[in-house]
C-alpha cells in the first residue's frame, strides 16, 4: 500500500488530507491451477479529506477509484477488458461524547 498524507493545523479548526493505494495481480507468490489463463489485476486508490470543526467534532469524505483489468473464458474464447469507476463514498462525522484529561502530577 502507497500512501500519502497532508495535515494543516492552526488553533481547533483545520484541514487534512490522505491518498492511498492498493494494488492487486496475480503475482501474489501462490501458484494455482489456470488451466484457461484467467486473469485479474486490480487498484484502489482513495482519496480521503476532511476538516476537524472544533475539537469535538470533525467532517471526513472518502472517495474511491476503482480499476480493474481481467481475463477470462467466455464460451470458446477469452474476454479481456477492462472496468473502472467510484466505489461507495462516504461522508463522516466524528463527535466525542466524552473527554477527560487528568491533572497535572504534582511537583516535587
Amino acid at each position: 500500500m502507497h500512501q500519502l498524507a497532508v495535515v494543516t493545523r492552526s488553533g481547533d479548526a483545520y484541514p487534512w488530507g490522505n491518498v492511498a493505494g492498493n494494488w492487486t495481480g496475480d503475482d501474489d507468490g501462490n501458484e494455482v491451477s489456470n488451466p484457461t489463463g484467467q486473469h485479474l489485476e486490480s487498484s484502489i486508490t482513495q482519496l480521503v479529506a476532511g476538516y476537524s470543526l472544533t475539537p469535538r467534532f470533525a467532517l471526513q469524505l472518502n472517495v474511491p477509484l476503482i480499476y480493474r483489468y481481467f481475463e477470462r473464458p467466455e464460451g470458446f474464447k477469452i474476454d479481456r477488458g477492462t472496468v473502472s469507476g467510484l466505489g461507495d463514498i462516504a461522508l463522516l462525522l466524528k463527535t466525542v461524547l466524552f473527554h477527560y484529561s487528568s491533572p497535572p502530577a504534582p511537583r516535587v
